[in-house]
């Protein structure tokens, strides 16, 4: 709130001092450039402010749930699709946290407007070898009928390991692949089947 008076107060500022600008004159434009960089900093860190708020807020909320504090949280700037956040029955802005416990990894969403802490929970698949990790699965693209159309799926190090392009009935295009206990495998959609790139 005192960034936002203090935005304004500098808006309503650069305004006054347009009204007595000469344009043309070097030192005019030097004052003009000078305000608006303060501004975008302002603006910066106004972003940060509320980040870490919201930062605080899971923080908070993710300990009252599982009892434990995190030892790290990360933002995400990715945001989550529209689609996701229907399905959680989220409105409004809303900000991505990864939680770390342990070396674990655990992922959530805080509504801006509720200030409610909800948790993404991770699929399990056998990536690197016959042992299932947890795989976090990200609707990247959608239809306009918020029908997934791409899904990119990330282990914990942030690579991916799997991508699922669709049809918009929701079968599986071509180019779809993923990395299955350590090898890579495309999609055939002709057998409808997973098919290793050595074998093909």
């Amino acid at each position: 709130m005192v960034y936002f008076s203090i935005f304004i107060f500098i808006v309503s500022s650069i305004i006054s001092v347009i009204s007595f600008l000469r344009f043309g004159d070097a030192w005019d434009i030097a004052v003009l450039y000078i305000l608006f960089v303060f501004i975008a900093i302002l603006y910066r860190l106004h972003q940060w402010n509320t980040i870490d708020t919201f930062r605080t807020v899971g923080e908070q909320q993710f300990s009252t749930k599982f009892g434990v504090t995190p030892d790290n949280v990360e933002y995400m700037k990715e945001s989550p699709p529209r689609h996701q956040l229907q399905k959680l029955g989220i409105c409004g802005p809303v900000y991505q946290f990864r939680f770390f416990v342990k070396g674990k990894e655990y992922r959530g969403i805080v509504s801006k407007e509720e200030k409610i802490l909800y948790m993404k929970d991770p699929i399990y698949l056998p990536v690197y070898d016959n042992d299932p990790i947890p795989v976090w699965k990200e609707v990247t693209k959608v239809y306009r009928s918020a029908i997934p159309k791409k899904i990119e799926y990330y282990d914990d190090m942030r690579a991916l390991v799997r991508v699922d392009f669709l049809y918009e009935h929701g079968e599986r295009k071509n180019n779809s692949w993923r990395r299955h206990r350590g090898i890579l495998e495309r999609w055939d959609a002709k057998t409808r089947q997973w098919v290793s790139q050595n074998h093909q």
